[in-house]
């Protein structure tokens, strides 16, 4: 179930939302390939250590921070993911996985990274992983409350899975084309 404290902030804040029931994704991958969502629409939460202080960095699923621009954009000595016994308590009734990407209301500092389109709808989780929240972003941005900072993530790039490399060869020993372009079998290692 969603957390009762951020459904009453979102009501409190007029906020436009819609809570949606999904298939439970324990990861940010998971919740993305399971509802078919775009990587860069899904606002993940990721809890982090910078020195003593916990906080929280809200940014594409797709995206992992690198933990040396983070400090080094932060101005702190070190910056490391935190343990989930380090905030497990921190987010009452929230299922671990699925903490909200609203920091403050938890009595967390929280950080935006760049890479959300302005103009688009984000999806969230809630505090469960059975429910999304999903609404405008420039709507999540207005009552969030985080500290913008600088590109301090990279976009992390699905590589191929072998089943999908196996098929690639298929055609190409196939002499198959795909669309105007020459067969695979020159681009594709012999090692396959």
């Amino acid at each position: 179930m969603a957390s009762l404290l951020l459904l009453d902030y979102l009501q409190r804040c007029r906020a436009q939302y819609s809570l949606l029931k999904v298939e439970p994704g324990y990861t940010a991958d998971e919740c993305v390939r399971l509802n078919h969502i775009p990587p860069q629409r899904l606002a993940k939460a990721v809890m982090i250590k910078l020195d003593d202080e916990l906080a929280m960095v809200v940014m594409p699923s797709h995206h992992q921070l690198v933990m040396e621009r983070l400090a080094q954009e932060l101005g702190v000595k070190g910056a490391q993911l935190a343990a989930e016994r380090q905030f497990r308590n921190r987010f009452p009734r929230c299922e671990l996985g699925a903490v909200p990407p609203i920091g403050h209301i938890f009595g967390i500092r929280a950080f935006i990274a760049p890479g959300f389109d302005e103009s688009a709808e984000v999806y969230c989780k809630p505090g469960a992983h059975g429910e999304l929240l999903y609404m405008p972003f420039h709507e999540l941005k207005r009552f969030a409350h985080w500290d913008p900072i600088g590109p301090v993530a990279r976009a992390q790039l699905k590589s191929p899975s072998v089943g999908h490399l196996q098929r690639l060869v298929g055609l190409a020993k196939s002499g198959t084309r795909l669309g105007a372009r020459a067969p695979l079998q020159a681009a594709i290692p012999a090692s396959l």
